[in-house]
């Protein structure tokens, strides 16, 4: 499918650089761009540095001062999505909103940087202040994937507080408004012959089978764990849970009345960004639904979850 160049981005839009200082906040802000990163799975020493780049060129051009909307909209991969509290916006609504807002003091920190298969998933501490208004830090998240040479930006998420955390995949179970089967096995269609049909299915799909082993009836851990690649994050308003912590989340907590729907599917090559509203009550307490997104990739035809994120409820 067509794609652009580099990034990822929205909401919230941040804006950084590759010339670092620190603020009385303890972010990192930047103010000059760094150059492009290499293609490809990456050496492990590489891949943290890389991560720092792609996240900073994302932002580099978004500011008052330094806006160039045509330098960012070439970073951004054409299936491009951003996810906040106040829904999804695709690449063209994220684009508008550009030329609509003027976005200043933009700061990072705590960059992490998980690779899978020509994936980075970067998360971090962000903020970015809208037309003059000063924005408080939130738990964020980017993902890149490599076009031939060049990374992208396929999703941007940032996680709003929330009234109780479902962290750690705020996992839900199986959607008691959506019809779709949830497979026993992740589907295996593979990534070069996925049409948008096959895509949008498949999406729905791996969004159940996701939350399918969760609920305290039905929960399988061993099966849930078999979704997730080693590489997986989850990103919440509480912060950032490896695949490690989340299974040690899931032998804790009870996960019941789960539902989810307004299922939205993006693909490229090799990997789907699903979207989508749900709720998950937590221990018994009734939680609020939510803007949520999860991030699966190929891997030699089983498709794999790399990333979750929970946006959280409209301020």
């Amino acid at each position: 499918m067509p794609r652009r160049s580099l990034t990822v981005a929205i909401a919230a839009l941040l804006t950084l650089g590759a010339a670092a200082c620190t603020n009385d906040d303890g972010f990192e802000s930047v103010t000059t761009t760094t150059g492009a990163t290499s293609a490809g799975t990456l050496p492990e020493a590489a891949v943290q540095t890389t991560a720092e780049e792609l996240v900073r060129e994302y932002y580099a051009n978004l500011t008052c001062e330094g806006k160039d909307a045509e330098a960012y909209a070439a970073l951004l991969d054409d299936s491009f999505v951003s996810v906040t509290a106040t829904g999804v916006k695709d690449r063209a609504a994220v684009l508008k909103l550009l030329e609509t807002n003027c976005f200043g003091n933009p700061a990072v920190s705590d960059i992490r940087a998980h690779q899978t298969s020509g994936v980075l998933v970067v998360p971090y501490v962000g903020k970015v202040d809208s037309n003059g208004v000063s924005q408080p830090p939130s738990q964020r998240v980017n993902v890149f994937v490599n076009d031939s040479g060049t990374w992208r930006g396929v999703l941007f998420a940032s996680a709003a507080p929330i009234a109780s955390d479902v962290a750690a995949s705020t996992t839900t179970a199986p959607s008691s408004t959506t019809t779709t089967t949830v497979p026993t096995a992740a589907p295996t269609t593979p990534a070069s012959s996925v049409t948008s049909e096959e895509a949008q299915r498949t999406g729905e799909e791996l969004v159940q089978q996701y939350f399918a082993n969760l609920t305290c009836d039905g929960k399988d851990a061993q099966a849930y764990a078999a979704l997730l690649d080693d590489s997986f994050v989850s990103i919440t308003a509480s912060g950032v849970k490896d695949k490690a912590e989340v299974l040690e989340l899931l032998d804790n907590v009870c996960y019941s009345k789960a539902t989810t729907d307004d299922i939205r599917v993006s693909e490229t090559p090799g990997v789907l960004v699903v979207t989508y509203r749900g709720r998950v009550d937590v221990d018994g307490k009734e939680a609020p639904e939510t803007q949520r997104v999860n991030v699966f990739v190929d891997d030699n035809g089983t498709w794999k979850g790399v990333m979750y994120a929970d946006a959280g409820t409209p301020a």
